[in-house]
């Protein structure tokens, strides 16, 4: 300092400057409903940090040195960590933690009858990234792989079924149900006729099918005449051969056939000729019956004089 006489006169002090802290961390990219790790990387070079604040970008904090935040959405967040000193001096840095959504798995299955592939129709989606990959579990030790599979089940019944999907990030979602594969109803009958030649024939229907009822019968004689009623009966015309068939349909739609054969045989044509005779002289009788199909192995006579013959 100099006074306004020119006098001079000096003093000196020593100043300490504290370095601010080095802010520095980094976090781990998660899918949702997983904990964030925050690693805190930051430094000083003389003296020591005394404290932290996280700010986590969803209006939550944090004042541990290293801390582990579970996120309630996925998104990408903006996070702040302000580092003290000893010496009061602070700093700041700002990063980003990502949390990746989930697949929203979804799928759907209708039922069907035993025999038929039941086809998974998948209704998954996912809000940013994509699905790369899908795993099926049907319930009968059996998996599959791909969206939209189509299985067969060896046997009816209600299958639980579960479906797993994955994302480009490697988050993975999974949802379940039930399918149902309806049993076939078993279709049969029994014909009845009180000869091979009676030309009106009955149909006991026999058809059953376990867990449900039958609920339409649909006939076809061979004939071209049909019918729909649970037994039936139908009146040939002729003799031949006829297939005859019955489908069932249970009340799940589920349908059986079954085709069986029926034979009528013709009836024989009786005919004979005689010769004229005297008195006590013998009557000769030529029998010239015949049938088309097959042959005549039997014959009963009556003279019509009260005495027979075979």
């Amino acid at each position: 300092a100099t006074s306004n006489n020119n006098c001079v006169a000096s003093y000196s002090q020593a100043v300490t400057v504290h370095p601010n802290p080095v802010v520095q961390f980094s976090a781990t990219s998660v899918c949702d409903g997983v904990p964030v790790s925050f690693t805190n990387q930051s430094s000083i070079t003389s003296g020591q940090i005394n404290s932290f604040t996280w700010n986590f970008g969803d209006n939550t904090t944090a004042t541990l040195p290293g801390p582990i935040h579970t996120y309630a959405a996925d998104g990408t967040y903006n996070i702040t960590l302000t580092a003290t000193s000893n010496f009061n001096c602070v700093n700041a840095a700002s990063g980003n933690a990502v949390v990746y959504p989930k697949p929203a798995v979804q799928f759907a299955a209708q039922p069907v009858c035993f025999g038929f592939g039941t086809s998974f129709t998948n209704q998954s989606a996912i809000t940013s990234g994509q699905i790369t990959s899908y795993a099926w579990t049907f319930g009968d030790n059996t998996t599959g792989a791909g969206a939209t599979p189509t299985h067969q089940y060896a046997a009816a019944g209600n299958y639980n079924v579960s479906l797993s999907a994955t994302s480009n990030f490697n988050c993975s979602n999974n949802s379940s149900g039930i399918v149902t594969v309806y049993e076939k109803p078993v279709a049969g009958f029994v014909i009845t006729q009180l000869t091979a030649c009676t030309q009106t024939v009955a149909f006991i229907n026999a058809s059953h099918v376990n867990g449900g009822t039958i609920a339409a019968n649909n006939w076809d004689f061979g004939n071209g005449g049909t019918a729909t009623s649970q037994n039936a009966f139908e009146n040939y015309a002729g003799s031949g051969s006829y297939n005859v068939q019955l489908i069932t349909t249970s009340n799940n739609g589920c349908k059986d056939t079954i085709l069986q054969p029926l034979t009528i045989s013709p009836l024989p044509t009786a005919a004979f000729a005689a010769n004229n005779a005297c008195f006590n002289s013998m009557t000769t009788f030529t029998n010239v019956s015949s049938v088309s199909t097959g042959s005549v192995i039997n014959c009963n006579w009556q003279f019509g004089d009260g005495t027979i013959s075979a």
